[in-house]
């Protein structure tokens, strides 16, 4: 903890790795809905690998930790002049690239076209804020595992839910279904920009 922030450092989530596939592997085995696929024991064992990886690799480029909201949605950003972050009970010390992962996501528009442009414009401005700590290439390397740990990082949370009963919830499994599908997408996109 720092200072009522939880750790959430990527080495620690990537020593959560086993633990995470375990839980995910768990609860595709609960899915008895038929609307999205299922993800196969190996695949779940794949991504969480691949997580595993991404971790250590974005460890390497040397992105330090910083605070990020860990509950970002549009109820808590005040809009005006400036943007004003609220509500700051489930913060983290972790990846910042989290933080951005999860704005880019809130960034929605009909327009295709625009909505891409605008994305472009925020990571920008981001790695840009970043310059004085992080050479410029290395933070775009990063930038490529942001869907990645950013889905890993709202799955994770805090990590206690681990060891409590409410782990098995259905809300909770299928919770973690729809972050493993991400996981599994932001994994997908790394192995083509490999391909």
């Amino acid at each position: 903890m720092y200072l009522g922030a939880a750790d959430q450092a990527l080495a620690r989530l990537a020593g959560s790795c086993v633990r995470l596939g375990d839980y995910l592997e768990y609860a595709m085995s609960q899915q008895t809905s038929v609307r999205a696929p299922r993800l196969e024991s190996v695949r779940v064992r794949f991504v969480c690998d691949a997580l595993k990886r991404a971790c250590e690799q974005t460890i390497a480029l040397g992105i330090p930790k910083s605070l990020i909201h860990g509950d970002l949605n549009s109820g808590n950003i005040l809009r005006g002049e400036r943007c004003v972050f609220i509500d700051w009970s489930e913060a983290y010390i972790g990846c910042p690239l989290v933080s951005l992962q999860h704005v880019l996501l809130l960034a929605r528009m009909d327009d295709e076209t625009k909505r891409r442009v605008l994305q472009q414009e925020l990571i920008a401005r981001y790695c840009n804020e970043w310059n004085g700590l992080v050479p410029p290439e290395r933070m775009n390397t990063a930038v490529r595992f942001m869907p990645l740990l950013a889905a890993a990082s709202t799955l994770y949370g805090r990590g206690d839910w681990l060891d409590t009963a409410d782990q098995g919830s259905p809300s909770r499994l299928a919770f973690a279904r729809t972050l493993a599908r991400h996981m599994d997408r932001a994994v997908t996109m790394l192995e083509g920009e490999v391909a």
